[in-house]
Order: structure tokens, then sequence, then C-alpha cells
């Protein structure tokens, strides 16, 4: 079984899951290795810990339709991500903003 959603990955490893297919997984991928690691280990605390710090980068990630929350914390790290297509559009201000402090609060809690 594999998770479909970051925010419930923690939980269904409690239940059997091995795996995830993940959107924060490319701003985060050592952070929920390690989670999964924990979690594997019996390590609970630890596990939960890191879900705790992820949690708000997962909620900003799906304020809007994926990927464009996604595209815009990658732009703001750095990255080259290439341009929306139709449908998609750019993330509005208020996003942005959320995607922006969420960001910050896990770059500065790191």
């Amino acid at each position: 079984m594999l998770s479909g959603d970051d925010s419930l990955y923690l939980p269904l490893l409690a239940v059997g899951a091995r795996g995830v297919v993940s959107v924060a997984g490319h701003l985060v991928p050592a952070e929920l290795v390690a989670m999964r690691a924990h979690a594997m280990e019996g390590r609970t605390a630890e596990a939960e810990a890191i879900h705790r710090k992820l949690t708000p980068i997962f909620r900003a990630l799906f304020l809007e339709t994926s990927p464009a929350p996604l595209k815009h914390a990658l732009q703001r790290l750095g990255f080259t991500t290439g341009e929306l297509r139709l449908p998609l559009v750019p993330v509005r201000p208020e996003t942005a903003s959320a995607v922006d402090q969420a960001l910050d609060r896990m770059l500065t809690s790191a």
C-alpha cells in the first residue's frame, strides 16, 4: 500500500503502508526518507516530530491545484521549473505567501 497524500503518509505507515506518491518529496526528500526509517524502526516520536515539522508545507502545497504551489516553492528555492501550461495558472498571491511562510518555517527549524 502507498499513501497518495503526504499528510497521510505517517498515519498510513502505522497501518502497513510502504511508501508515498509524494509532492513534498520534491522539496524535502531526505526528511521523508528519515520519517519512514524512524517509523519502520519503531521510533515513533522521531517520525512524528518530522511529520509535525513538515505539516505546514504539506498543507501549503495543496492550497491550489498541484503542481502550481510546488513550482512556486521550487522557484523560490532557486530551481528552474518551467512555466505552467493552461489550464494551470500561477498561484494567487495569498497562496504564494502561505507557501513562502511554510518554507521559511521549515528552513529555519532545520
